[in-house]
């Protein structure tokens, strides 16, 4: 997965606009959007759309944007 599509997706399943800035070094917890509904739209965007499968669990353990990035891309 290209950095695009991982900003695309994350901004789709947090329903973030195009206006927002997003960069790797952003907390997710920073985003007004992101909760428990974001999360799962997100694991249930990246399987269907991208062929990749996580959990929950790894979202959660991330604390950045790039730590996400990374978490996905390893699985």
């Amino acid at each position: 997965m290209k950095e695009d599509e991982f900003f695309c997706a994350l901004r789709e399943a947090a329903d973030v606009d195009d206006k927002t800035p997003l960069d790797m070094g952003m907390k997710l917890e920073s985003l007004p959007t992101w909760d428990s509904l974001a999360l799962i739209s997100f694991i249930a965007a990246l399987d269907l759309k991208h062929g990749i499968v996580t959990s929950a669990q790894t979202v959660r353990g991330c604390a950045t944007l790039k730590e996400l990035f990374k978490a996905i891309g390893t699985e």
